[in-house]
C-alpha cells in the first residue's frame, strides 16, 4: 500500500504542477479589435519618454503592447503620424477648456504651463508639423485654439498675433512669469475692430457768378492717372526670399 500510494501521488504531483501554473499567467497577444487608440498613444507616450525618439519605433511599441505590428497601422500610417499624435495630446486639455467655455486669459495659462512644463515634447510637435525645410504648418491642435481664440476676441488675425507671441516666448525658453506678463499685457493691449470710414460730407461753396466768358469754356475733363501694373517677382527673387523664410 505505501509503494502504491507513493506511485499515486507522484504522477498526481507530475502532471498538475507544471499544467496549471504557467496557464494562469498566460497573456494572449492583443488583436486589432481589441486594441484601442488611446492605448497605443498611451504606450508611445512612455517609450518615448523612456527610450527618445529614435528608438521609439513602431516594432518596439508593438512588442510593449504585445501585439501585431499591424495593429498599429490601423489606426496611425507610419512612425511619423503616430508621434505627431502623441505630441498633440500635450495641448488637447486646453482645447477641452476653450470648448467649455474657458476664458483666453486662461487658457492661455494653461497652454503656457503645459508647454514649458514638457519643452521637448512642444518643440517636437513643431518638428513634425514641417512638411519640408521651406514648407511648414502648425499642427491641428494649435490651429483650433488659435480659431477658439479667434471666436472670443472676434478676429482671428489678432488671435493668431497673440499666439505667435506667446510661442516664441515658450521657444526663447522665457520664465513662465514673463511669457504670461508680457502675452496677458499684449492681449490687453490688441486694438479694437477698426470703425467703417466715414465720409466727410464737403459743404457748398457759395455761387459764384459767371461771366459769358466762362459759358463759352468747354469743360475740362478731370485728369486720369493709371497705375502702372504691379510686377510679380521673378523666380530669382522668389528662391531668395523663401530661404529667408524661418522655421517654427
Amino acid at each position: 500500500m505505501t509503494a502504491t500510494n507513493h506511485r499515486i501521488n507522484e504522477a498526481v504531483s507530475s502532471h498538475v504542477a507544471p499544467v496549471s501554473e504557467p496557464a494562469a499567467h498566460h497573456q494572449p497577444p492583443h488583436t486589432p479589435a481589441q486594441l484601442s487608440r488611446t492605448q497605443i498613444l498611451e504606450a508611445t507616450f512612455f517609450c518615448l519618454r523612456e527610450e527618445g525618439y529614435e528608438a521609439t519605433t513602431i516594432r518596439r511599441i508593438a512588442k510593449r503592447l504585445d501585439c501585431a505590428i499591424g495593429s498599429i497601422y490601423r489606426y496611425f500610417k507610419d512612425k511619423r503620424d503616430l508621434l505627431s499624435a502623441v505630441t498633440q495630446e500635450l495641448l488637447q486639455p486646453v482645447v477641452v477648456g476653450l470648448e467649455n467655455g474657458s476664458p483666453i486669459d486662461r487658457s492661455i495659462g494653461m497652454y503656457c504651463r503645459l508647454a514649458t512644463g514638457d519643452a521637448e515634447a512642444y518643440r517636437l510637435m513643431f518638428w513634425l508639423a514641417c512638411k519640408s525645410q521651406f514648407d511648414t504648418d502648425l499642427p491641428e491642435v494649435v490651429k483650433a485654439i488659435i480659431g477658439h481664440w479667434g471666436e472670443q476676441l472676434g478676429d482671428e488675425s489678432k488671435a493668431a498675433s497673440l499666439w505667435a507671441m506667446l510661442h516664441g516666448l515658450i521657444i526663447l525658453n522665457r520664465p513662465e512669469d514673463q511669457i504670461l506678463n508680457q502675452t496677458l499685457g499684449q492681449l490687453g493691449q490688441l486694438p479694437a475692430a477698426p470703425a467703417e470710414p466715414v465720409v466727410a460730407e464737403t459743404q457748398a461753396a457759395a455761387p459764384q457768378a459767371v461771366t459769358p466768358a466762362q459759358e463759352q469754356q468747354p469743360q475740362q475733363t478731370p485728369e486720369v492717372v493709371i497705375m502702372p501694373n504691379l510686377q510679380m517677382p521673378n523666380a530669382a527673387a522668389k528662391e531668395k526670399s523663401s530661404e529667408d523664410m524661418t522655421l517654427l
